[in-house]
C-alpha cells in the first residue's frame, strides 16, 4: 500500500517543520515555502493532501486556491486552510475541505486531517466542514 502524499504550503520554516513532523507518520510530506514554488510543485505531482497557508510570499493562498480549483488534477485532493486572518478564510471556506485557525494546536491539526481523510473514505467532499477556532497548546 502507497502511502499517502501531502504538500505544506507555508513560508514559516518553523509553522511549516512542526506539521510536517506531524503529518509524517501518516504522510509523505512535501514543503512548499510559496504559491509560486507550490505551482512549480504541482506540475510534477498532484497530493492527496494540502494544507495552504493563505499569506505567502509572490502569490497569495487564495490565488493558488484558485488555480487548484480550476484544474481538474486536484478535484480528489483534500484542501486544509490555515489562517489567523478568519475573515479571509471563512470567505474561502466553500473551497475548502476543512479551515484552521493560527494559533493551531497540534491536536487540532491532526483531527481536522482526521476528519478530511474520514470524509474522503466515504466520498464526501465539502460536506460538514470543519473548522477549528483559536486553541493553541
Amino acid at each position: 500500500m502507497t502511502i499517502p502524499s501531502a504538500v505544506i504550503i507555508e513560508d514559516d520554516p518553523h509553522i511549516s517543520e512542526i506539521f510536517s513532523r506531524t503529518l509524517e507518520p501518516d504522510f509523505e510530506v512535501s514543503i512548499c515555502r510559496d504559491g509560486s514554488a507550490a505551482l512549480d510543485h504541482f506540475e510534477k505531482s498532484v497530493p492527496n493532501l494540502i494544507l495552504l497557508d493563505l499569506h505567502l510570499p509572490f502569490m497569495s493562498g487564495e490565488t493558488l486556491l484558485d488555480h487548484l480549483c480550476l484544474d481538474p488534477r486536484f478535484a480528489n485532493t483534500k484542501i486544509v486552510v490555515i489562517s489567523a486572518d478568519l475573515f479571509w478564510a471563512e470567505k474561502l471556506h466553500h473551497q475548502v475541505d476543512a479551515t484552521l485557525y493560527k494559533p493551531i494546536s497540534l491536536s487540532q491539526l491532526r483531527e481536522v486531517v482526521s476528519l478530511v481523510e474520514l470524509r474522503s473514505r466515504h466520498g464526501k467532499k465539502n460536506e460538514a466542514q470543519p473548522r477549528m477556532d483559536h486553541d493553541p497548546v
